[in-house]
């Protein structure tokens, strides 16, 4: 579930894993606009009048749009330094079993 939030200070947080399974969308309208593009039958007027009717509400387009989530606990920098992140879905363990084989 793609959602907007009242809580938009959330985003200026360097952690930012507060939802319950949502994913938070900080330019929902923009995002929208680009979902636009990929389906006719959404365009800028209906994602206004959607929005003011201040309503959930479900579109359903002609073809699946995928969404892909990844997830990084370590990043290499500009400067070629790996930066570490916290692990707050304890995915670590499985991939570096599946690696490097169960230990």
């Amino acid at each position: 579930y793609l959602h907007d939030t009242p809580s938009r200070n959330l985003f200026k947080n360097k952690a930012r894993a507060l939802s319950h399974g949502c994913i938070r969308v900080n330019e929902p309208l923009d995002f929208a606009a680009k979902l636009y593009g990929l389906d006719r039958s959404l365009n800028r007027k209906k994602i206004d009048k959607i929005v003011a009717s201040k309503k959930t509400t479900r579109v359903k387009f002609k073809k699946p749009v995928p969404v892909h989530l990844t997830y990084f606990t370590v990043w290499i920098n500009d400067d070629g330094k790996a930066i570490f992140y916290q692990d707050i879905y304890k995915r670590d363990v499985l991939v570096g079993q599946i690696l490097f084989g169960k230990a």
